[in-house]
């Protein structure tokens, strides 16, 4: 066997060593010969290699394949190194291989255990092979954008960097918006914008900003996103002045924009587009309310409040809440209403959401994405957004129907709720002015003007039950009165574009500017945090194991619930014994004795059915029936020193003194002597 370098023949021999899990020792290892035998002074397995001058390669001219010890499973020639090697072509068909998964690949494939800890790192090292390394790619930001740029004709793309003045520029941030998905989004997709950000999981940190909209069907949109150093003031109004000059001046196209409350946002939105129709998260409402008022059925009115669409069921719900809770009123009465509640939501958009979705949607999709380095991560991002628009192009092809398929089906259910109403025409020249009604409920429905009292058309563009049970009076198609912006064309129209593709990194142009280097690392003491905390009242992370769910604590002195005796704070509480049962089988309980400020002293024997009365002074008090007794302090003797809590004079204050009675030996079996010998 020929090798064209020692180094390829000292590789063979590891694979072949760690194949077999045997261990080996270089006997002689130079420049042009290597020989290696078995670690087991016992066994005479040997392999030798050096160059031959006939063939002008290294080859193997003695070897002894019989191996006499025993196999193992911790090889030390299976080192970082190996591991690495190994990796790497692993990684490159599997990317997201877990650490568990690794390990068993590797006892599975080459039957080796490899520690954690050299695992961990291997993996650290065969990612940054396949993926890059994490401070390199900050230096590659420019031919990045270049490359870019010049892809894809027309996108935007915008790096800022912090001059250093003994050093290199520092990387501040990047926005990117390309041709394709504006010139679609503007073509057929409703002008409803969701903003959102999230945090990233690399090294250096950092957070991406994304804008998404939302198409004919309901499908997410992404317009643009950046990446930042910090969520603040000054990064959302300069990804926002970015975004209103790629697509447009809000006033003419009617943007209308949804977001939670995110950190600057609300201010740097008044400064780019002051008075831009902007509703708040209702999820994210309903989330920082529940923290002050756990009623359920506050938390219900929240949400009535949200989904009401006209100005008369809200003010009904919201004087409702106020009956409840002022506090609680007053707290959602001070958040503008055209932010949070349909009732007063903007027309214009024909989109009804109270929550920001679509932003959650795509953080969600991008969630594995967001802890790798910085050009892997984006380019990962844009070959998400580019294989998503292909899917959703191919997706509706061969549709014929008029409008998309999400938009159907709910007009299908509006058609159903139509049955229920009867349209009554008002006499006007256009047949378009009709009152229908349904018992005592009644609305105006505007066929020409596309109105309704409910205002669900107006909000969505889409008839609602009260117009449908109209269009069906005159013999019309519902799907003719509902808003382009849900058609079938709207669809294709935004997919008639596409994003091109791009070029590897070794083929990148270099541009001239001077490399940035990364930005300051913000890592907290600890171990870092991979995932997000989780609210009270979302989910579970696992969904295949089911979360504890533990009684709730009650004190055993205040009998008050969440918290126990040791952490209770009612000091003078007395502390209140166990529940116990008492006089069975006829046993007698107990004397009770009656100590006040007079010397008068009753002692009186009770039975487990008997209600006694103890007097002293000129109270009296009445035991209730034995077994259930006051809370008591313990005093000395084995006795019971129980204050009045009833029944006594309201200028007599005493104690009743309780002492239980020994009870006899347990009742059993007679005993029977034992026999004698006879």
């Amino acid at each position: 066997m020929e090798f064209e370098t020692l180094t390829t023949f000292k590789k063979a021999v590891s694979d072949y060593s760690i194949a077999l899990g045997r261990e080996f020792r270089w006997a002689k290892n130079d420049k042009v010969r290597a020989r290696a035998k078995c670690k087991n002074e016992e066994c005479h397995w040997e392999i030798f290699c050096s160059w031959s001058n006939v063939n002008r390669s290294f080859q193997i001219k003695t070897f002894e394949t019989e191996h006499s010890c025993c196999r193992v499973f911790k090889n030390s020639k299976a080192n970082t190194k190996w591991v690495v090697s190994k990796l790497e072509k692993k990684l490159r068909v599997q990317p997201n291989i877990t650490y568990i998964e690794v390990f068993d690949w590797m006892k599975r494939e080459f039957g080796v255990h490899v520690n954690e800890t050299k695992l961990f790192r291997a993996m650290k090292k065969a990612r940054e092979l396949v993926e890059g390394s994490l401070k390199e790619q900050y230096g590659r930001i420019w031919d990045y954008a270049h490359e870019l740029r010049r892809s894809n004709d027309g996108s935007t793309v915008k790096i800022n960097c912090i001059p250093m003045p003994n050093g290199p520029p520092q990387f501040q941030r990047i926005y990117i918006s390309l041709e394709a998905c504006k010139r679609g989004f503007k073509a057929g997709c409703r002008p409803f914008i969701g903003l959102d950000g999230c945090f990233l999981k690399g090294y250096y940190g950092g957070q991406l900003l994304s804008a998404v909209g939302q198409d004919a069907n309901n499908n997410i949109y992404v317009v643009a996103y950046a990446i930042v150093d910090v969520e603040n003031k000054d990064n959302w109004k300069w990804f926002l002045t970015l975004l209103h000059e790629d697509l447009g001046d809000y006033k003419q196209h009617g943007w209308n924009f949804m977001s939670d409350m995110q950190k600057g946002l609300i201010p740097a939105m008044q400064e780019v587009m002051p008075g831009v129709p902007h509703r708040f998260c209702a999820m994210h409402l309903w989330k920082n309310f529940t923290k002050q008022w756990k009623d359920m059925e506050l938390r219900g009115v929240v949400w009535q409040c949200a989904k009401a669409t006209t100005p008369a069921i809200f003010n009904a719900h919201m004087e409702r809440l106020k009956r409840k809770s002022i506090n609680a009123w007053e707290y959602l009465n001070k958040w503008p209403k055209e932010a949070w509640t349909k009732a007063y939501f903007n027309e214009w958009c024909k989109v009804d959401n109270i929550t920001n979705n679509n932003c959650e949607v795509f953080n969600a999709k991008i969630v594995k994405y967001r802890g790798k380095p910085i050009l892997t991560m984006l380019e990962e991002i844009r070959c998400y957004i580019m294989r998503k628009m292909g899917t959703n192009k191919l997706k509706l092809q061969d549709r014929t129907e008029k409008l998309c398929p999400m938009q159907q089906s709910r007009l299908e259910q509006q058609k159903v709720e139509s049955n229920k109403w009867t349209p009554i025409w008002s006499g006007d020249g256009d047949g378009n002015r009709y009152e229908v009604q349904n018992w005592q409920q009644k609305m105006d429905v505007d066929l020409s003007a596309r109105t309704c009292t409910c205002r669900f058309w107006q909000l969505t563009g889409m008839p609602c039950a009260h117009a449908i049970a109209a269009i069906a009076y005159k013999n019309h198609n519902a799907e003719d009165y509902c808003s382009g912006w849900l058609t079938l064309g709207a669809y294709k129209a935004s997919y008639n574009y596409f994003i091109q593709p791009t070029e590897g990194q070794e083929y990148w142009t270099q541009t001239e500017y001077e490399k940035p280097v990364p930005p300051p690392c913000r890592r907290r003491q600890g171990r870092p945090k991979r995932q997000r905390r989780k609210d009270s009242n979302e989910a579970p992370v696992s969904t295949t194991r089911l979360r504890r769910k533990y009684p709730e604590i009650t004190c055993s002195r205040c009998g008050f619930e969440g918290h126990n005796i040791t952490g209770c704070g009612n000091v003078g509480v007395p502390t209140r014994p166990k529940k116990r049962k008492y006089g069975q089988a006829g046993n007698p309980i107990g004397h009770a004795f009656a100590m006040g400020p007079s010397s008068q002293v009753t002692s009186h024997a009770v039975n487990s059915s008997e209600v006694f009365q103890v007097g002293f002074g000129q109270g009296t008090f009445d035991g209730g029936l034995i077994g259930v007794r006051p809370p008591p302090i313990r005093g000395p003797a084995n006795m019971y020193h129980v204050p009045f809590p009833r029944g006594a004079a309201s200028g007599n204050q005493g104690f009743m003194t309780f002492m239980p009675t020994p009870r006899g030996p347990p009742r059993g079996p007679p005993s029977v002597p034992p026999r004698g010998p006879n």
